[in-house]
């Protein structure tokens, strides 16, 4: 009979609490911001980031219901291309399609209370 080697039950517990490179905390939040100056405010400039606070807050409520739109195929691929591409660039977060067809829609009633005309000359222009 081969004998049993007793467990290392002091050595898993130190691997547990914290002393191991395989359990190592990250040194700052995944979620935090850059802490570059210069990096936040170039972040800050893109005018999507220019959506109000309260639009921001909107877009975080999880969606329920459920609505059918008609896109064409170029439209439908480059939702689901752009959809993976931004899902790469967050890791830790996924983004889909809802995603950036309700930020577009954020986007697009801000544009229509600043520039009314320009949008009504453009809806004009492919009707």
């Amino acid at each position: 009979m081969s004998k049993k080697k007793k467990l290392n039950t002091s050595a898993i517990l130190n691997e547990l609490t914290g002393n191991s490179r395989f359990f190592e905390k990250p040194s700052k939040p995944l979620n935090s911001p850059p802490a570059d100056n210069t990096a936040t405010q170039q972040y800050g400039n893109i005018a999507i980031l220019q959506l109000a606070e309260n639009q921001i807050r909107d877009l975080r409520q999880s969606t329920h219901k459920a609505q059918t739109f008609r896109f064409t195929e170029q439209e439908i691929e480059w939702l689901k291309d752009t959809a993976y591409e931004l899902s790469k660039a967050l890791p830790h977060r996924r983004v889909n399609q809802t995603d950036i067809v309700r930020i577009g829609m954020k986007l697009f009633d801000k544009t229509l209370q600043e520039k009314r005309n320009d949008l009504l000359q453009l809806i004009e222009a492919i009707k």
